[in-house]
């Protein structure tokens, strides 16, 4: 963690802003209380923490994997830390695979979403 942070000393977030030098990140473990840090792996641990399952609580997650942009539900899981090195690797890589390669947005979906964009410019 980079001393320059206000929050340096009451802060023990793994995976800080300033200063990324660890890779992993646990569910249970403290994320970034900087108020003005909107890094998508922030946003993520956020997402995780609310929705992880007590089962999964001993999975981390990679800051490569917290830096995609992308849907995080009840069933997601990181990785298993007591699977040997070179699995753990490949199981990175399929998990950014797949939330990587998800379905574009229906089309139906994007004309509700620009419709309700509209209407909401119009109001204003």
């Amino acid at each position: 963690m980079d001393e320059t942070c206000v929050s340096f000393s009451k802060c023990s977030a793994p995976l800080c802003p300033l200063d990324l030098k660890n890779d992993r990140w646990y569910p249970d473990e403290e994320i970034c209380r900087k108020q003005k840090m909107n890094d998508t792996f922030i946003k993520q641990q956020k997402k995780i923490k609310d929705k992880v399952k007590p089962e999964n609580i001993d999975k981390y997650y990679t800051l490569e994997m917290l830096s995609i942009k992308c849907g995080i539900y009840v069933g997601t899981k990181g990785i298993d830390p007591d699977r040997l090195e070179e699995d753990q690797e490949q199981n990175i890589i399929t998990w950014m695979e797949k939330k990587k390669n998800k379905t574009p947005m229906s089309v139906k979906s994007k004309e509700y979403f620009v419709n309700k964009q509209n209407q909401s410019r119009d109001s204003l």
